[in-house]
């Protein structure tokens, strides 16, 4: 089941399709996920957000992940230039009115497919921070079984919650973006 997973877990499927494919390969996945479409999954408020080496776009020396904890909530978007929901989340993050404050997107790829996609939304999402990594230790760092990703990163570094798969509709995107970026910052104790 190990093995299986990790095969999985590597592969460049996108939402409800990677649980229905999983389920055909491996017995033993929970059918559970073969139903539910992808949705906001709370994360512990004990896990940190991973430490992964991110370098920032169209160049930069490398930073940390632990470096795009700000002092307000914020948005991790994991996108693969291999993947068209990728581009559709892009999309429907620009369609929201998000000017791309509060975004840390990370996009996976080759690097001239991913400086491409860089240049085709950057104008349309200038608020938004952009870097790249290499997709298995993204996936690997982060245990994304699939790509598109968003995870909701708290002030203090904190994964609050993740949505992965195919991106949400305009309306629900919306309101899981602005949502999360306009929450008050609790009191430092």
């Amino acid at each position: 089941m190990k093995h299986a997973m990790s095969i999985l877990s590597r592969c460049r499927l996108a939402g409800v399709g990677l649980a229905l494919i999983g389920a055909g390969l491996v017995p033993g996945l929970v059918m559970a996920q073969t139903t539910a479409a992808p949705a906001a999954v709370p994360v512990s408020k004990s896990r940190p957000l991973p430490t992964l080496a991110l370098r920032p776009l169209p160049t930069g020396e490398a930073v940390s992940s632990r470096e795009l904890a700000p002092s307000a909530h914020s948005l991790l978007v994991v996108v693969d230039t291999n993947v068209a929901a990728s581009q559709s989340l892009l999309q429907t993050l620009r369609a929201s009115g998000s000017e791309g404050q509060g975004l840390h997107i990370v996009i996976v790829g080759p690097e001239n497919a991913v400086n491409a996609l860089q240049r085709e939304h950057a104008s349309r999402l200038p608020q938004a921070a952009w870097y790249t990594a290499p997709a298995s230790v993204v996936a690997a760092t982060l245990h994304l079984p699939a790509l598109p990703a968003m995870i909701g990163v708290e002030p203090a570094g904190g994964m609050g919650w993740q949505y992965v798969g195919n991106p949400p509709p305009l309306d629900k995107t919306r309101s899981l973006v602005g949502g999360w970026l306009s929450r008050p910052v609790p009191p430092s104790r």
